[in-house]
């Protein structure tokens, strides 16, 4: 029997029970004045009430303040319905308590102050309440929130929710985590867009987490199942997709989520950019999980053509976007156009061919595109690259000198100038995902876009990039410094990219143009260099070209998320200024207010 006693006594309902008896004495005491057994004392006045009467409004307030807090402990503990009973018995009694003391308000400071805290209580419970229905019914019924966060930290780009949608298998996103404090403070951000990812298919996907510091012996196990991991710092995410013996796995590395983009000298800059890759890595390896298969680009060779295999940002090459490309599923390969296309190509990048590409190996490219085949044509007019008649044909000929830019260049010289992509719904599915973002086109040449019927109304010519309205084609470029020759001189907006489809039938209203070629006029658009002077614009845009071409719209429009931190250095100054002004407001108005207090009551 005793043990039963204790057992009641050390429950739950004993806990409530203790709460509400302590907090009825105390409240009790507040509102009497005296604590119970104690004769509260008289009020003076004729019209004051007895102190029964007042012992009784305080036992009703008490009454209905804690059944106030009871129907709170009942909501939570039971549910909404089952307390809305002893709300309704609380509200009617603290409303009952409030009309009997209205008489008594100019008579009795205690009825008074009851009444104004009985009323102030039922306030703060209703708003409580609307706030909390509010929320719930928003958090159930509502639609996907509005993210108005500058970086759109919030929000799924159109290609990763369509992705999502469409998972056939279950995915687990396995987060493990680095030994550094910064690769400790990235998890936050995985996180963050993990639930985004699960909030979009929350039947397929699944979050876990792993610190192998806590759990080697899971550790270990998961480095046996995927072997990579044991060769992976910094932490990371690793994608598995299936279930059973039919897993496939990715990982994706924190190296290749985050991104610092700062200026030369950080100790003088006072805005840091952070871009941030993760929806970009993550989505691209679901991708490649589902396709379960490696499109091949081959990439131009055997002409002074820079090397797929030169990684040095510092140096010329194409390793920065061979990595990004075969980051994104795909398998890079250099051939020389003098043979063969690799087998089961879907994509040729030419690239900046130094040498003039015979006529035959010239021929063997043209006819890959007759047959269906796509390219990515990166070439200048520095010196010919044996295509010039055939990119005519198709409506995009290059044009003859430079095109020069005296206001938006790269560290202000001309011949360098960036490019910025308009915002709004026409641009080009290559480009669009890039709105507000510059592109570097280093000595660019001028593309003469043929914009309408070219070759019978066989191709459709769509300009991708044109530069500002400051730019000009310098005609002498080897004259010296550019000067702007009104007579000689094409004045700018100046086509510098443009992507060429097959016009689709005009009898099917619903047939797609058809991709066969992007040109973009700039040898140097994607070198190595050119990508480590402006960040990820360059490498984004070939990326979205080679996805249009290889028409996979899941490849085009992941942008990664910059975020901005701007710092406020001050000099001593200003630092006083920052002290002393906020200081004296707060002395000024506090002064002021005990003055008009004084000069009140003296009144």
């Amino acid at each position: 029997m005793g043990g039963r006693v204790l057992e009641l006594l050390s429950g739950e309902a004993a806990a409530v029970v203790g709460l509400l008896i302590a907090g009825a004495l105390a409240l009790y005491w507040f509102l009497r004045g005296a604590p119970a057994g104690r004769a509260a004392e008289s009020e003076p006045g004729s019209e004051a009430p007895p102190p029964g009467y007042r012992d009784r409004m305080a036992i009703a307030t008490t009454a209905g303040m804690l059944g106030i807090g009871l129907g709170a402990y009942v909501a939570l503990r039971f549910g909404v319905p089952h307390s809305i009973a002893v709300f309704a018995a609380a509200f009617a009694v603290l409303i009952l308590t409030i009309r009997s003391n209205r008489r008594y308000r100019h008579a009795s400071p205690s009825l008074r102050r009851m009444a104004r805290f009985a009323d102030a209580s039922m306030t703060g419970a209703l708003l409580a309440g609307i706030l909390i229905v509010g929320n719930v019914l928003a958090f159930s019924y509502g639609a996907r929130p509005i993210d108005l966060s500058l970086d759109r930290s919030y929000s799924l780009e159109r290609t990763t929710i369509q992705q999502l949608q469409t998972l056939e298998e279950p995915v687990a996103f396995t987060v493990f985590f680095g030994s550094g404090e910064r690769e400790l403070g990235q998890v936050d951000r995985v996180r963050q867009l993990l639930r985004l990812y699960q909030a979009e298919a929350p039947d397929r996907i699944s979050i876990d987490y792993l610190n192998p510091y806590d759990d080697p012996d899971r550790a270990r196990e998961l480095a046996e199942q995927v072997p990579g991991l044991a060769l992976t710092e910094g932490g990371g995410v690793i994608v598995s997709y299936g279930e059973g013996d039919n897993v496939s796995r990715i990982i994706v590395r924190n190296a290749d989520m985050f991104a610092a983009e700062m200026g030369d000298d950080p100790a003088s800059s006072v805005v840091a950019e952070t871009s941030f890759l993760g929806e970009a890595a993550l989505t691209t390896a679901l991708i490649r999980l589902k396709q379960g298969e490696q499109p091949i680009v081959a990439v131009t060779t055997g002409h002074g053509e820079p090397s797929i295999d030169a990684m040095d940002p510092r140096r010329p090459g194409l390793g920065q976007l061979r990595a990004r490309l075969e980051s994104m599923g795909m398998k890079v390969v250099a051939f020389n156009p003098a043979g063969q296309v690799p087998e089961g190509a879907s994509v040729v990048i030419v690239a900046a061919p130094e040498e003039t590409i015979g006529p035959e190996a010239a021929a063997r490219l043209q006819g890959f595109s007759d047959t269906g085949g796509r390219l990515l044509v990166i070439q200048g007019n520095r010196s010919p690259s044996g295509l010039e008649e055939w990119l005519a044909g198709l409506g995009v000929g290059i044009g003859a000198g430079r095109v020069v830019d005296p206001t938006l260049a790269l560290g202000g010289r001309p011949d360098l100038p960036m490019v910025e992509i308009p915002p709004g719904g026409n641009n080009p599915p290559i480009v669009a995902p890039l709105e507000r973002r510059q592109v570097l086109m280093p000595f660019p040449a001028p593309i003469d876009a043929k914009l309408g019927a070219v070759s019978s109304g066989a191709f459709l010519v769509m300009p991708l990039l044109r530069t500002s309205r400051s730019s000009f084609v310098e005609s002498t470029p080897e004259a010296g410094p550019p000067q702007r020759d009104s007579e000689a001189d094409r004045p700018g907006p100046i086509v510098v990219a443009a992507a060429v489809a097959d016009r689709p039938d005009p009898g099917d209203q619903d047939a797609e143009p058809t991709p066969r070629l992007v040109l973009i006029a700039s040898p140097d658009a994607a070198d190595n260099q050119t990508v480590a002077q402006v960040g990820f614009a360059n490498l984004d845009l070939l990326v979205n070209a080679v996805g249009w071409l290889q028409d996979r719209p899941d490849l085009v429009g992941i942008a990664p998320r910059t975020y901005t931190a701007r710092m406020l250095k001050a000099g001593p100054n200003l630092r006083a200024k920052l002290v002393l002004l906020p200081t004296m407001m707060a002395v000024s108005i506090l002064v002021g207010l005990g003055l008009a207090t004084y000069l009140a009551r003296r009144e």
